[in-house]
């Protein structure tokens, strides 16, 4: 477990106290007193000092932003490099510390420029504002409390900070925690970090006790003396501890509680090495080292007698353990560490034993639960009940989430058209879904004329009947519908009508599957009679039965033998295309026929009945064009008797429907009497010849009009209002089904004017349908609605007549935009998962397999959700899956622990929100619930997005299965996108399902050459790869390995080769100093960092990977660039994903490393043209997963002696278990 110290205490006058003097030894250095008395001179402490700062309230005064401030802080720091320059001494402030540490151990400092070190130099500034501070609190304490002698002058927090951060982590960590506990609050935070580096690194914090006022130091701040006050800072540093810990990766956590509260029954052994020795030293007592030493040795008898607490134990700081760790934590605590024990055998032997009973107490125990997962050594992994239990409350948690629901204003799919305001979603998924399966249709039918189709046997026979020939035809009757009439109006319709010809239907479902009728012919019957018809070229099955069961059983795939003739299907084919295109010459000649009849009888509408009609309706203009007056036509249907002709003794006002050149192809007849009435008929507006995709054009009134939007209205009447009202160019499409099939200009503005249907009749889906249509082919739409009763089926025609032109042309000003709620460009499988992410539940998981398109389906949902006014954030345990998430366009993107950070701050969104949680399945348990807890509690919905197969947390158990017992069914995406080439695609789908697709994944890399294991290659595999690295026109390439051991082999190996062949300029590179990071484990559970520097060469061309976020400037943690520019030892890196360039100085911020290779997990989320791989003995499952589906043009994996040589032994390796590493034992254990 991280140290959990941090102790509160007081300075005050009554107990000798001076805050000037604290502030001198806190920030290791000589200060004067207002009085002009120096403090003592604490200059030696001074390589103790790592970080100093004052921090103050974000809506301080300007008298304290002045004198404390960073406009302070800025002026200081002139003034002390100024001073160091001109080889002054620095009077007054850190004057031994900077000078002796610029000029050396023993030296002289002397003058010049570059004298001081930056860091060394704002240390200094920093201590200078701290005295004035504090003398500022001293001169207010004397001249305001009544009581000036007893006066408490601050308050001093002491912490212990986890020493397995990060020295940035660590500071990190307490600026996060000082704004949120005191700076927030209105307090002043003068702070410091110590570490002397005797594996104690801690922060003093002192806050003065008076609140900022106005012009001046106020009144005293109470609060900080509140018992509740101090339980509450010390959970907000619990909290902040853990957040850092868990995003560094680090498996240790900060407990506040007690030990007691903890479950520990165990006393606590601390005290202070330090103090102690200087009491034995000088001949005293060490009376806390021997309460210590007393409170072990209880604690030792209690696990002698209880062995199994030490479960509880190890659970306070480990997610998850082995045997080994329950061993080894158990010898530390009980002194059986060989350290520890005498040299002689018995002894030690008798101790082996001890440790050996008690061990296996332990892991009898009915606390102890092992897991599935094994570490990477083999090693067995363990949790508590307890650990368990908290999964399953994140379980219970997650299903309250989960029957919650969000507003239903929020998560409808497509909105009504009738009614509201703004822009109106609409949902093409069934338009995409229908293209899809005609496109899958057609490829089956292609594959079913080129291959045979197996025969099913049954007892080592194969078996063929009437009734399994006929069920095997309803099975595939939609087949059978779409080879004998083409594509259905609804694919998911329970009955199906045929485009071409909706007068031929076939039922779809229950028992009647496969039975057909064409209304329109008078015919119909079973699937055999289909079969017969495609197969055979007959009318019936009865002509020829046995011939058609014969053909229907192959064609069905159940005869023995049966090979499809490609050459009779294909004339059979062709046979009936032949008649439909003779059945349709002979319905072209009669419009033709009846085109031209019409025409040579009609007569311009003006003067006429048809304008007599036309005023009737409230008309008082029309255009010159489109419109006509035909008397009756009887003499028509009498000459052509073929040719059916709706009340040809009836006159009518003709709509021409014209083709873009103005050609006439057909039209409407509205039929009226001579008299200019209309005609009381049930179908009084009857269609002639051709109007598919023909509409009536009603020219615009004058150019400037022309350039506007064009109307498309369903009917004439409602055409020609709106032409009357706007003047714009109309359109009428004679009916809801023109719609869709109307010529509509591409990159023109289209307003539509639907009647007024009911949204759920026949009429009210077809035009939703059509715009659906219409939208996924990119047209620009807008929808006009009639002011009228929704149901009426009046249209704007009506409004003239009710209301006139007025409100005609406000209903198409008012046309209100259409969007499609998701883009077209998404497959089944992201489709699925995008509405279930846009559904109603407040917890949705979706899985998403590597290269599936993940990121670009949350684009389309954050665009989907942003349309309904709800606000997207977006999360990622990583910098570098948070980087992609970053360029989701309007939404804010961060990563996990930076969003707990903010919300903490209480920076939480004001309105209805979603949290999209990404690379969901590396997210631990403890976060998971903490997460889904705050998004519970503001009220927002939780989308989880990962893939559990690959890799999973560190250090804890995964939030995704505690998560998915609650969650309803999870989507899938599974049709991989990433690569390129097909084989390789269902290569990488194989390894994601897991099981037994596992090795067939495997076997495809191994065929393809993809894995190199020849005897040169293993051999030298650093030297195989980087030499290869570069081949290929790829435009973008990494190198993968397991380890950063490994890494930094292949970086080096890889910039070698670039520089040899001109792709790095090392002739413009300089050497730069950057800080890096290792961290392991002991077998104890306990974790480690070592911090080195490291030289590295930057030049022109060389990859950069950034090893810590630079969130002020938007850089992410594991973000990559390229090298373009190094100017004065700086470096240019172009970031990848970002359009301008940033300038670092490693000298400021060494927090970059060659980035040609990086390891396996800081790839997960991330997209190569060509991947290289360094395969590791270590590596399991869910690593050569990742490592394996990162690539889209070609990935190689290189052999490697000892750790990769087999085929075999990748097959091992692609099953291995994933789990957490085991710890390195340490010296002794």
């Amino acid at each position: 477990m991280a140290t959990h110290y941090h102790q509160i205490s007081s300075i005050s006058r009554a107990a000798g106290a001076n805050a000037v003097d604290r502030a001198a030894y806190r920030h290791a250095t000589k200060m004067e007193r207002e009085t002009g008395e120096p403090t003592k001179d604490y200059g030696g402490k001074a390589d103790e000092l790592k970080h100093s700062q004052i921090m103050l309230p974000a809506d301080a005064p300007t008298w304290a932003v002045q004198a404390y401030g960073e406009a302070a802080f800025q002026a200081a720091l002139k003034e002390i490099l100024a001073e160091a320059a001109e080889g002054r001494i620095v009077i007054g402030t850190n004057q031994t510390d900077g000078l002796r540490e610029a000029a050396g151990a023993g030296g002289t400092a002397v003058a010049g420029a570059g004298l001081l070190p930056m860091d060394v130099a704002e240390r200094m500034a920093w201590a200078r504002l701290s005295q004035r501070l504090w003398n500022d609190i001293e001169r207010v304490e004397t001249e305001q409390n009544r009581k000036p002698n007893h006066a408490r002058l601050a308050r001093e927090i002491t912490i212990a900070l986890p020493k397995a951060l990060s020295r940035e982590a660590q500071i990190d960590l307490l600026r996060g925690y000082i704004r949120e506990a005191y700076t927030s609050r209105g307090t002043v935070v003068d702070w410091v970090l110590h570490d002397k580096g005797d594996g104690n690194p801690h922060a003093h914090l002192m806050l003065p006790t008076r609140f900022l006022d106005v012009d001046a130091w106020g009144g005293k701040d109470r609060r900080l003396y509140e018992a509740k006050a101090v339980t509450e800072v010390r959970r907000i540093w619990e909290r902040h501890a853990n957040m850092i810990l868990e995003r560094e990766g680090l498996r240790d956590r900060v407990d506040m509680r007690s030990l007691a509260d903890r479950g520990v029954q165990l006393g606590s052994e601390s005290y202070s090495a330090r103090i102690a020795e200087n009491a034995e030293m000088a001949g005293g007592i060490a009376t806390s080292k021997i309460a210590a030493d007393a409170v072990r040795k209880g604690n030792q008898a209690y696990l002698r007698e209880n062995p199994e607490h030490i479960l509880t134990v190890l659970q306070s700081r480990l997610a998850s353990f082995t045997a080994a760790e329950i061993q080894n934590a158990l010898a530390d605590r009980l002194d059986l560490t060989p350290e520890k024990l005498p040299d002689e055998k018995a002894a030690r032997d008798a101790a082996a034993a001890e440790l050996r009973e008690l061990a296996a107490k332990v892991t009898a125990s009915a606390q102890m639960i092992p897991m599935a997962a094994k570490t990477a050594d083999g090693a067995q992994l363990y949790i508590t009940r307890a650990r368990a239990e908290q999964g399953a409350r994140l379980a219970a948690d997650s299903a309250r989430l989960v029957a919650s629901r969000m507003a239903p204003e929020l998560v409808a799919s497509g909105d009504a058209f009738e009614t509201g305001s703004g822009a109106i979603l609409v949902d093409i998924g069934p338009v995409v879904a229908a293209r899809e399966e005609e496109e899958r249709a057609a490829a089956e039918r292609a594959r079913r004329e080129r291959e045979p189709a197996p025969a099913p046997v049954r007892g080592g026979r194969p078996q063929i009947s009437i009734d399994a020939v006929r069920e095997a035809l309803r099975a595939r009757a939609d087949e059978l519908f779409r080879d004998a009439f083409g594509p259905p109006v609804r694919p998911g319709a329970a009955e199906w009508r045929a485009k071409a010809n909706e007068g031929i239907a076939m039922q779809m479902r229950g028992e009647r599957r496969g039975l057909w009728r064409d209304h329109t012919a008078g015919i119909g019957g079973d699937p055999f009679d289909l079969a017969a018809r495609i197969l055979c070229g007959l009318d019936s099955a009865k002509n020829d039965f046995p011939r058609v069961l014969r053909e229907a059983a192959g064609w069905a795939g159940i005869a023995p033998g049966y090979v499809p003739d490609p050459e009779r299907v294909a004339a059979l084919r062709k046979e009936r295309e032949r008649a439909a295109a003779a059945e349709d010459a002979q319905v072209a000649v009669q419009r033709a026929t009846l085109v031209r009849e019409f025409a040579a009888r009609a007569v311009p509408a003006a003067g006429t009945p048809a304008a007599i009609y036309l005023a009737g309706r409230g008309f008082r203009d029309m255009p010159a064009e489109g419109l006509a007056y035909l008397p009756p036509v009887q003499d028509v249907a009498n000459a052509h008797p073929d040719i059916p002709i709706v009340r040809p003794h009836s006159a009518a006002l003709v709509v021409w429907a014209t083709d873009a050149e103005g050609r006439i192809q057909g039209g409407q007849r509205i039929l009226i009497d001579t008299d200019g009435t209309p005609v009381d008929a049930s179908n009084r507006k009857p269609n002639f010849a051709n109007v598919k995709g023909f509409p009536g054009r009603y020219p615009a009134r004058d150019a400037e009009l022309a350039k506007g939007p064009l109307v498309v209205a369903e009917g004439p009447e409602s055409a020609l209002a709106a032409w009357e009202a706007t003047g714009l160019e109309t359109w009428t499409v004679f009916g809801v089904g023109g719609f869709a099939t109307a010529p509509l200009p591409e990159g023109r503005s289209i307003i539509l004017a639907p009647d007024r249907d009911a949204p759920e009749s026949t009429a009210g889906r077809a035009f939703r349908l059509a715009v659906a249509q219409l939208l996924e082919r990119g047209h620009d739409l807008r929808i006009a609605t009639a002011p009228e009763p929704a149901g009426s089926k009046q249209d704007l025609n009506d409004t003239l007549m009710r209301a006139g032109l007025g409100e005609v042309k406000a209903a198409i000003d008012g046309a209100r935009p259409v969007h499609a709620w998701l883009p077209a460009g998404l497959n089944a499988g992201q489709r699925e998962a995008a509405e279930a992410m846009l559904g109603p539940d407040r917890l949705t998981l979706v899985k998403g397999h590597a290269g599936t398109g993940k990121t670009h389906t949350l684009r389309a949902v954050a665009s989907a959700w942003q349309a309904r006014g709800v606000e997207v954030l977006a999360g990622a345990p990583s910098g570098k899956a948070t980087q992609e998430l970053a360029r989701i366009e309007g939404a804010s993107a961060a990563t996990l622990s930076a969003w707990e950070s903010r919300w903490e701050r209480g920076e939480v969104p004001k309105g209805p929100f979603v949290f999209l949680m990404d690379e969901a399945g590396m997210v631990g348990v403890e976060q998971w619930a903490r997460v889904q807890s705050r998004v519970l509690a503001m009220g927002g919905k939780l989308v989880g997005i990962g893939d559990p197969e690959q890799l999973r947390p560190v250090g804890d158990l995964p939030g995704w299965a505690s998560a998915a017992f609650a969650a309803h069914d999870i989507p899938v995406v599974d049709q991989v996108l990433r690569q390129a080439d097909e084989a390789d695609r269902a290569a990488v789908t194989a390894l994601a399902r897991g099981r037994d697709g596992i090795r067939a994944g495997l076997d495809h890399f191994l065929a393809s050459g993809a894995v190199r294991l020849e005897p040169d290659v293993l051999a030298d595999p650093v030297a195989a790869l980087a030499d290869s690295y570069w081949d290929g026109p790829e435009e973008s390439r990494i190198a993968l390995a397991y380890s950063n051991h490994d890494v930094d082999l292949l970086n080096a190996a890889i910039r070698n080769v670039a520089v040899s062949r001109g792709i790095v300029n090392d002739a413009a590179a300089v050497e730069v100093t950057i800080a890096r990071e290792r961290r392991w484990r002991s077998a104890g559970g306990g974790a480690h960092v070592r911090r080195e520097e490291a030289k590295i060469r930057l030049g022109p061309g060389d990859r950069v990977l950034l090893t810590r976020p630079a969130p002020e400037i938007g850089l992410p943690r594991s973000g990559f660039g390229t090298v373009t520019e190094v100017a004065d030892g700086r470096v240019t890196v172009q970031v990848d994903g970002r359009q301008e360039p940033v300038t670092i100085d490693p000298a400021g911020w060494p927090h970059l490393d060659h980035g040609f290779a990086a390891t396996i997990h800081k790839a997960q989320g991330m997209t190569a043209d060509a991947v290289s791989v360094l395969p590791h003995a270590r590596m399991d499952g869910n690593a050569t997963y990742v490592a394996l589906s990162r690539h889209r043009d070609r990935v190689t994996v290189f052999g490697r002696k000892g750790h990769l040589e087999t085929a075999e032994q990748l097959h091992r390796m692609g099953v291995r278990v994933a789990a957490p590493p085991a710890p390195k034992t340490g010296k002794g254990r």
